[in-house]
């Protein structure tokens, strides 16, 4: 990659590139990743902001999630967030597998309730795949016949409210199977917390964005208009990670891609992540990671 960022697409531009603009509105879009033009999209690291609900029906294939592996077979359920970096290293040629991309505004419409997401959120930010159970497997199966044959309706009436409500209903129905999970623990219903979990959706859509030139509790803090000590306390309560925490994972996983992908050198990475030198980027990468850039891109290379 010849640029300093990530690839970066949004559906309205991957509508444009697949040649699909007659998916509904550019807060939803249906894509195969075994075409080969949709494959080759995401050959190299990417970033989509939107979020990606993969369902595999049939096959295998290779993922990159945040520089994290993943093998995706049969009857899994693959999520993918707007800030993480996505990849396709490789799928079977028997890969039956269909992508659900909605924006964020999309789950706002559907009044999807971020207090459910937010626990959800934080345990699926790196975990990213699901093996789903036979019944599961076949609901989310009838949404996406659903969802295609209303896509290739020509000129139907209420196309579009038809492809929001199934899409809709579709997403509710993704998100009780994922709160069905043990693991997951239920929100607190008290207006506390409630407004603590939306505090944590607002810091990581603020880190997501700003985590190249910030890396002070104390400016995100600001931007919530809340108090840096009262910030990390409560990020800490919600996530079990601190505010500095988060701020440092995002940074790294940055670092690492650029380091990894990129033929920038060290030197422009640190100025691309606004580190005074590259002798203080060098030892903030050693204490996260344990080996220095250099080291670190010797190694991936």
């Amino acid at each position: 990659m010849n640029n300093e960022d990530l690839n970066l697409f949004s559906i309205a531009r991957l509508k444009e590139l697949f040649g699909t603009p007659e998916q509904g509105n550019d807060d939803f879009i249906i894509c195969d990743p075994h075409e080969p033009l949709q494959q080759s999209m995401f050959r190299f690291p990417s970033k989509l902001n939107a979020y990606i609900i993969g369902i595999c029906m049939g096959g295998t294939g290779k993922l990159s999630i945040n520089l994290n592996e993943f093998e995706v077979s049969a009857g899994m359920m693959v999520i993918n967030f707007p800030e993480n970096i996505i990849q396709i290293k490789s799928i079977s040629d028997d890969l039956e597998m269909r992508a659900f991309i909605v924006s964020e505004n999309f789950l706002r419409e559907m009044h999807i309730d971020m207090r459910n997401l937010v626990p959800i959120y934080v345990e699926f930010k790196n975990r990213s795949c699901l093996k789903l159970n036979d019944e599961e497997m076949h609901s989310l199966k009838l949404y996406t016949e659903l969802l295609e044959e209303a896509l290739t309706m020509p000129d139907a009436k209420y196309t579009k409210e038809v492809i929001q409500k199934l899409s809709g209903a579709m997403v509710y129905r993704i998100s009780s199977i994922l709160n069905k999970e043990e693991f997951i623990h239920q929100a607190d219903d008290s207006s506390a917390q409630s407004r603590r979990e939306l505090i944590f959706k607002r810091f990581m859509e603020l880190v997501s964005d700003h985590h190249k030139e910030q890396r002070n509790v104390g400016f995100y803090a600001s931007k919530l208009s809340i108090t840096p000590k009262y910030l990390s306390t409560l990020i800490k309560e919600v996530s079990g990670k601190t505010a500095a925490d988060w701020i440092d994972e995002f940074v790294i996983l940055e670092a690492k891609a650029l380091l990894r992908y990129s033929d920038k050198s060290i030197q422009e990475i640190a100025y691309i992540l606004n580190f005074s030198t590259q002798s203080f980027f060098g030892k903030y990468f050693k204490h996260h990671t344990g080996m220095s850039p250099g080291a670190y891109k010797l190694q991936e290379s």
